[in-house]
């Protein structure tokens, strides 16, 4: 008989997944291990997955759906869209934030004539509102 932790079987296995796992593009972060994985090691890992891998892969993909179908020729396109997964809620939330505080300063500078309402439009369309 012999001690199957001195033969480390498992840790080989492991191994191999998180090689698998670099290979593909997925985080290890994204499964549970021995060592476990906290909730924000494994939102992070999720988030970055779809922004490097999902997001980019899908967007080559969708890109030959257009090409295919003449869309530069047309007023439309398809896009992908993932503003309602839970990881990109967030993102929503502080984009709320930072054109509240953008439009309050706006108003104040244009309140206090500091800017022309045409230089307050132009700094919005920077920020595609």
């Amino acid at each position: 008989s012999v001690d199957i932790d001195k033969l480390k079987v498992f840790e080989e296995v492991e191994e191999d997944f998180f090689k698998i796992c670099d290979g593909y593009g997925i985080s290890k972060d994204l499964f549970s291990t021995k060592k476990g994985v906290t909730f924000n090691n494994q939102q992070n890992a999720e988030k970055r997955f779809y922004e490097s891998t999902i997001i980019p892969e899908f967007s080559e993909w969708i890109g030959s759906i257009n090409k295919y179908f003449g869309t530069e020729n047309e007023t439309w396109e398809l896009r992908g869209d993932y503003s309602h997964l839970p990881i990109f809620q967030e993102n929503v939330k502080e984009r709320g934030q930072s054109l509240q505080t953008l439009v309050n300063a706006l108003s104040k500078a244009l309140e206090d004539g500091a800017i022309t309402l045409d230089q307050y439009k132009a700094e919005l369309l920077k920020f595609n509102i």
